[in-house]
């Protein structure tokens, strides 16, 4: 059944070399539905150009999801702006970056249930959430719940994050096929996530180099449930 309101969110930000911040300026105007801003924000940091992209999809069924998915939104971005990037090694970057990307979820996390306390009308609301930085030729991802990070490459399209859904799990133990998975009512039941009524993170964080000519897409699923690998692509 489609949502009376869509509880999708997205960001797109702009990554700018900075000497001592990831993120430097005003306040951050989310992207919502159709609305467009002229207003665009930008990002900085000590690596050179990149961007940040983000989608949120508040669960479905949930009392304010679309409130978990534009406070998550924005704690990521404000958790961001108060962090340094220093100049380390190659090495030590990655790890920089995935713990970060790490703190920052848990940041996340935390505001949505402190929300949740203070509005009891907004209690058990909750979102997914993917967030994609790319720095240099690297791309840095923070996933959880059953929104979707994909790279397209050459004619290949790659889904990068595991969907955290109870029927994932049966898949990849042997319980369920792929097909039965996808037909099951059980399909877009998350154990993952930022809020909802039993608050349970358990994040993919991970790095991936990326190449000329790549391109990332995240999307919700009411993009993947609309349309096959064969039409993303």
């Amino acid at each position: 059944a489609r949502r009376r309101n869509n509880q999708d969110r997205y960001f797109v930000g702009r990554l700018q070399r900075s000497s001592d911040t990831i993120i430097e300026g005003d306040s951050v105007d989310l992207q919502q539905d159709e609305q467009e801003s002229s207003e665009k924000p930008e990002f900085n940091y000590s690596g050179g150009t990149g961007a940040i992209l983000i989608v949120a999809d508040g669960v479905g069924g949930n009392v304010a999801g679309d409130v978990a998915a534009e406070l998550a939104i924005a704690s990521f971005v404000e958790f961001l702006g108060g962090q340094t990037d220093e100049a380390y090694t190659d090495a030590k970057q990655v790890m920089y970056w995935e713990n970060l990307l790490q703190r920052a979820i848990q940041h996340c996390q935390s505001r949505v249930l402190e929300y949740q306390h203070a509005f009891p009308n907004c209690d058990g609301m909750g979102t997914t959430f993917t967030a994609c930085i790319l720095v240099g030729s690297r791309a840095y991802i923070v996933h959880a719940g059953d929104s979707r990070a994909y790279l397209s490459r050459g004619r290949n399209l790659i889904q990068l994050t595991v969907d955290q859904t109870f029927t994932q799990k049966m898949v990849e133990e042997g319980g369920m096929t792929l097909r039965q998975a996808s037909k099951s009512p059980l399909s877009h039941c998350i154990w993952s996530s930022l809020g909802g009524k039993e608050p349970s993170l358990e994040p993919q964080v991970f790095c991936l180099d990326i190449q000329e000519h790549d391109k990332i897409l995240l999307c919700s699923d009411g993009l993947t449930n609309e349309l096959g690998r064969g039409d993303l692509r």
